[in-house]
């Protein structure tokens, strides 16, 4: 398209008249680099949008949850063999992490709703929960090195 056929050069052309073709030129490049454009914003579709919302939900839901503290449940009975030989084998890695982690022993006998709620079927059973996900489910005894390693390396 030539200048010629724009509809500025018909609204300035009063000014013009009389000039020569290149200084026509020279005044239209003139408006066109002086010109004030507006910015032109990329297309964001709904769905980007959405992606992008459900992300700084799930970040944010993530940081949440890895702030959190580990939560330690022991289920046992005071009848069980295996689970007096584990007892204080649980209790020494446990108390070795202080305040880091919550722990719950729970005797199946006293609180058989809370045993049934978590389908403990055998004990000794040890679970582990990082925010409301259940993490780790052992059941039987567990080896002092690997529950210390599985603790500190998921708290």
């Amino acid at each position: 398209m030539s200048i010629y056929d724009s509809p500025y050069f018909f609204f300035k052309a009063g000014s013009l008249k009389g000039k020569t073709r290149k200084e026509i030129e020279e005044f239209f490049d003139k408006q066109r680099k002086n010109a004030k454009r507006p910015k032109v914003q990329p297309h964001v579709s709904a769905l980007d949008k959405r992606k992008a919302q459900l992300r700084k939900k799930y970040k944010e839901k993530n940081q949440a949850v890895m702030n959190e503290k580990l939560k330690v449940l022991y289920f046992s009975a005071t009848w069980c063999g295996p689970c007096k030989t584990y007892k204080p084998v649980f209790t020494e890695v446990v108390n070795s992490f202080g305040e880091d982690i919550d722990v719950q022993i729970v005797d199946v006998d006293e609180e058989s709703q809370l045993a049934a709620d978590h389908a403990i079927r055998s004990i000794p059973t040890t679970v582990i929960f990082k925010g409301k996900s259940e993490i780790f489910r052992q059941t039987g005894v567990i080896g002092k090195a690997w529950l210390t390693n599985y603790i500190q390396n998921n708290k």
